[in-house]
């Protein structure tokens, strides 16, 4: 086990970081920081088969920039490694266009893997079969509530899953651009007419 961990490590690390052979003698540029990836969330199943994690990223690929630092979240992808093989991780499914995949829990028994497709205005949950690396999308908009757990499984079969029922994203996803939206708003009123616009200083 333990040298299937540190396999899974030294393969993820390769995905990650450049060789030596691709080194240059420069200086970085904002261009270079922007197309670097990152390491998000990192999981081992309950048997210890398999280890799962998220690649984020670049960030000059994400598809909108008003979510603070979940906007990574928009370019992540999930790699699955095997850690009884030799093999190196490989993509969970295939990140559909536009949209990020992210990791939830596993089920107890290590053969499903709860998941998360972030769009536009979605936020989808599924559950994948790591082993036929398929998805069963849900068509039902998870929430990521600020305390406590979002989903937990009640055994291999079934899970706990905090959804919307209006299917609009999590407030994490959304309140950036809150204030904009709140504004827009308040000009479309102003200029039909319907409310005066006002300035407040605050001394």
């Amino acid at each position: 086990m333990v040298r299937a961990m540190i396999r899974f490590a030294a393969a993820g690390l390769c995905l990650l970081a450049f060789g030596p052979a691709s080194a240059e003698r420069r200086p970085a540029s904002l261009d270079d920081v922007l197309a670097m990836r990152s390491l998000g969330t990192v999981s081992l199943s309950p048997d210890g088969r398999f280890a799962a994690f998220e690649r984020q990223g670049p960030y000059d690929a994400v598809p909108r920039f008003d979510r603070d630092w979940r906007s990574a979240w928009g370019a992540s992808e999930i790699l699955v490694a095997d850690l009884d093989g030799a093999e190196p991780p490989e993509p969970l499914l295939d990140k559909p266009q536009g949209q990020g995949l992210l990791l939830g829990p596993w089920s107890p028994d290590g053969a499903r893997l709860l998941v998360y497709r972030l769009g536009e205005e979605t936020f989808e949950a599924g559950i994948a079969d790591v082993r036929r690396r398929s998805v069963r999308w849900l068509g039902l908009a998870a929430d990521l509530p600020l305390n406590g757990a979002g989903a937990a499984w009640l055994d291999g079969d079934r899970v706990a899953l905090v959804v919307r029922p209006d299917g609009s994203l999590p407030w994490q996803l959304r309140f950036q651009t809150t204030g904009r939206t709140v504004m827009d708003d308040r000009w479309r009123r102003t200029e039909a007419g319907r409310e005066p616009s006002r300035t407040v200083l605050d001394t």
